[in-house]
């Protein structure tokens, strides 16, 4: 049997929803209009962009182990110039999961990437909200290289403020099927007080 969902449960996931959906058109209908790109300085323009994702987790730990299906939406608005390696963008991503525990999950947040021949890195500070947990503040980074054309390979990071020493890493592959569509497959080692081995297999479609 599922786990059922109940009225304050139901309620609290909708204004959730609802946020994140209004986040969402922000980015995309309010900020990221031609008048507000010409106002940046010149050579500044704003993007956005909205990908869907389905994502599989497994986790391992003392000898127990899960798997967890989530459905992602995210959209981001992107500050960038061709002048400059770098860009800046904000972010609001809703995810959905199979696992009633992982019911009603947003991520907000910000981050920063920085292109250098075959390699790019990127940081990220984000704020996780559940019905289920405290609000969470947390901070990743991400390293890649270009091994082929369509084709990186890299490492990623992520903790929490609250509790730097448990660390999540992982090694990624990431792969382009098609301009729209991508791969990524990772697998690694926790520390502290996360699970002792994650693995992650993403297949994300970006919404033109």
């Amino acid at each position: 049997m599922g786990s059922r969902i109940s009225d304050t449960q139901f309620v609290s996931t909708a204004r959730r929803v609802g946020r994140a959906c209004s986040i969402a058109l922000l980015l995309v209908s309010g900020f990221a209009t031609e008048g507000f790109a010409q106002s940046l300085d010149t050579g500044w323009r704003a993007e956005t962009e909205l990908y869907l994702t389905g994502v599989t987790n497994y986790q391992k730990n003392s000898g127990s182990s899960a798997s967890i299906d989530n459905l992602a939406a995210t959209a981001e608005l992107l500050f960038l110039s061709d002048a400059r390696p770098w860009y800046v963008s904000l972010f609001a991503n809703y995810r959905f999961s199979t696992d009633s525990r992982y019911l009603d999950n947003i991520n907000l947040g910000a981050l920063l990437k920085y292109e250098w021949r075959k390699w790019d890195a990127t940081t990220y500070v984000f704020v996780n909200q559940s019905s289920e947990t405290p609000d969470t503040w947390f901070h990743a980074g991400r390293l890649r290289y270009r091994v082929a054309e369509n084709h990186k390979l890299g490492v990623e990071t992520t903790a929490s403020f609250k509790d730097p020493g448990s660390l999540e890493l992982l090694l990624v592959y990431y792969g382009e099927i098609s301009d729209s569509l991508s791969l990524n497959v990772a697998a690694g080692p926790g520390m502290g007080e996360v699970p002792d081995f994650n693995a992650r297999l993403e297949l994300s479609w970006q919404v033109h």
